[in-house]
């Protein structure tokens, strides 16, 4: 079981990260938890700090679109599904770098 101070703690940081809650439902929340009433005006005071007593609404701007676009979706589409799936479809590009770098034509950039 948790000690009072710690269920304070607890239901402080619910009303700070919950966007607010209702006087019921705060009242209810204190009434579980059993604080004193001490601990009752210590929540009652979070108003003192800026902590809103309403639901705010909700936040106007519009969720992020998908990453890709459609068109880029189908061009990846195309080339994942001609290449093999299968490591091979590297080795020409590392076979290309272990060539120059053995020829010492590896460009430094």
């Amino acid at each position: 079981m948790c000690r009072e101070t710690d269920q304070v703690r607890l239901l402080a940081l619910y009303l700070l990260c919950n966007r607010a809650l209702d006087a019921k439902t705060t009242r209810e929340l204190q009434h579980i938890a059993q604080l004193s009433d001490k601990h009752k005006a210590i929540l009652a005071n979070l108003t003192y700090l800026d902590v809103p007593r309403e639901r705010r609404e909700k936040d106007p701007r519009p969720e992020a679109g998908p990453f890709f676009d459609d068109e880029t979706l189908r061009r990846n589409k195309k080339v994942a599904e001609s290449a093999p799936s299968t490591p091979v479809r590297y080795v020409s590009k590392l076979e290309d770098i272990v060539t120059f770098y053995i020829d010492g034509k590896l460009p430094l950039d």
